[in-house]
């Protein structure tokens, strides 16, 4: 939290990438000594190799990403208004808030929890990820706004846009069932991909 004079900025808790990470962490490793075994009967040495090469760029690009996440999103309140910044470095800037909705979404069966902040309905809303916050700078933020965020704890993508027209919601969000397949059928694509790779080098 950054609080300078007239402008105040907060970033992501960069501790959530950490505990997605611990927490998976056993599963993971579960999972790829399971993996080794299974390959360590079909390629030999290049089991080794093979699980490296299965692991290590899904990890990578996870690394990556958070690091980049952590460094790039960013909220700044100034005289010009409320600007987000996302992980691509997209700049959206809501020159008038004047309503906070906490909000958990149900869409596909899953749940996500977003935080929408509108103005005039000329100006596009903004959205954040509930989780991705500090509560504090959240709370800091929203009184210096002069806004008292409501809730709502069941909800739906119409239900949302309702309330802020024209809010981007994530495709994820909209589409989790979508995502998800397509998330699946990539995990299987480039698992299947390094298999044949190294199932033609032995």
């Amino acid at each position: 939290m950054i609080d300078a004079p007239g402008r105040f900025l907060i970033r992501p808790d960069p501790r959530r990438y950490r505990r997605h990470a611990l927490s998976a962490a056993p599963l993971l490793l579960l999972a790829v000594a399971a993996v080794a075994a299974r390959l360590a009967g079909e390629f030999g040495w290049l089991a080794a190799p093979a699980v490296v090469a299965l692991v290590g760029p899904p990890a990578g690009g996870f690394w990556a990403y958070a690091r980049r996440h952590d460094r790039t999103v960013s909220l700044v309140l100034s005289p010009d208004g409320l600007r987000l910044t996302d992980w691509r470095g997209r700049l959206r800037t809501l020159h008038r808030p004047t309503a906070v909705l906490y909000c958990t979404i149900y869409s596909g069966g899953g749940r996500m929890e977003h935080i929408a902040v509108g103005g005039p309905l000329t100006e596009t809303p903004l959205v954040l990820r509930t989780r991705q916050w500090r509560p504090a700078d959240l709370a800091e933020l929203w009184r210096r706004l002069g806004l008292e965020p409501a809730v709502d704890d069941l909800t739906s993508v119409p239900g949302v846009r309702s309330r802020f027209p024209g809010v981007p919601l994530p495709y994820a969000t909209c589409y989790p069932i979508t995502i998800g397949l397509l998330w699946t059928i990539g995990a299987f694509a480039y698992i299947s991909l390094v298999v044949t790779v190294f199932r033609a080098a032995t």
